[in-house]
């Protein structure tokens, strides 16, 4: 019996090991990101990102202004699917600089308003779109370093899109994992997102 369960360890282990890449982040934490994904950072440069994307119907000056903005920054991460594209579907993990605000002030706040304010916010940031907000709620703890974690999700800039976001506390800092995605991608893309947060260590 130990023999088979040591198999079925092993096993899945593999599977795992396999399946995703341990990444240091800027932020000082280590994820666990699937292979299906490239991350953009500073040593990847656009030669290396177009080879990736060749004969692919990709617009080749997003992805070179994407590298450009995200060599330059140390408060975002991005990785793009390597089937999708990568202006419609990608993952994002941003540091919230200077935000004043925590996981347990937001929940201080009345659910309602909390959520009001946060679809505002996007409304503004989305040049007075009116979005729509299909969730908004805390969803408890992801992993043994994240004790609490509050969703988001809403339309997107597109029709066809949406965004997800989770906002957590890890040490000091507050920080927002967010998928932008197309409807029919979501629930895949969402679940790639959520092993990634529970890899944080």
């Amino acid at each position: 019996m130990k023999k088979v369960v040591f198999i079925i360890i092993f096993f899945y282990s593999f599977i795992q090991a396999t399946y995703a890449e341990q990444v240091q982040t800027k932020f000082k934490f280590r994820i666990n990101v699937p292979n299906s994904y490239i991350h953009i950072k500073t040593d990847l440069n656009f030669d290396q990102l177009s080879k990736k994307y060749k004969n692919k119907e990709v617009d080749m000056n997003y992805l070179r202004q994407l590298s450009r903005e995200v060599g330059g920054n140390i408060t975002f991460e991005i990785f793009i699917h390597e089937n999708l594209s990568p202006g419609e579907n990608s993952i994002n993990l941003n540091k919230i600089s200077g935000a004043g605000a925590t996981i347990d002030e937001y929940k201080k706040l009345q659910r309602s308003e909390l959520c009001n304010y946060l679809q505002s916010e996007l409304s503004t940031m989305l040049k007075g779109k009116n979005v729509r907000q299909y969730y908004c709620d805390f969803i408890g703890k992801i992993n043994y370093n994240i004790s609490e974690v509050f969703k988001l999700i809403h339309e997107g800039w597109l029709p066809n899109q949406k965004l997800i976001q989770y906002q957590f506390q890890f040490r000091d800092d507050l920080f927002t994992a967010t998928l932008n995605c197309l409807k029919e991608n979501c629930d895949f893309m969402d679940q790639d997102l959520t092993q990634i947060l529970k890899s944080i260590q």
